[in-house]
């Protein structure tokens, strides 16, 4: 699915937004993002992430690499085209490695599988200067 978006390019606003089909994993996300004082966006499909994102400017997507409606490399090729400033994480339920490759060869650095562990996605945000 590819997007076509008409974006400026407005300061970042310190809002994670969270691309995630599973409620309970959204919840789970919110909580523990918030909990460190940050700001929470979520969606359950790459469309709704799309229409709103004019209006939002994250530091940081946490992508589901299998959307309903889409795939995270998708979501993450759309979002560079406008927002190459963007830290992108794809969340990964699947147990084999393949991710990890295919997301470098797509430019995507961070890769966490789940379920996540909270201090691998804390240190991430904190290393990366994300949010700040």
């Amino acid at each position: 699915m590819e997007m076509h978006l008409d974006i400026d390019a407005p300061q970042p606003s310190g809002v994670v937004c969270a691309l995630e089909p599973d409620p309970a994993v959204r919840d789970s996300l919110v909580t523990l993002l918030e909990v460190e004082g940050l700001s929470v966006v979520t969606f359950a499909t790459a469309r709704a992430f799309f229409h709103a994102l004019p209006d939002l400017y994250p530091d940081l997507v946490i992508c589901e690499a299998q959307l309903p409606d889409s795939d995270g490399y998708r979501v993450h090729a759309d979002l560079q085209a406008h927002r190459r400033d963007t830290l992108f994480v794809l969340l990964s339920s699947d147990r084999e490695e393949r991710h990890g490759p295919d997301a470098r060869r797509c430019g995507i650095s961070h890769v966490l599988r789940k379920p996540i562990v909270d201090r691998q996605l804390l240190s991430l945000i904190s290393t990366s200067g994300s949010t700040d």
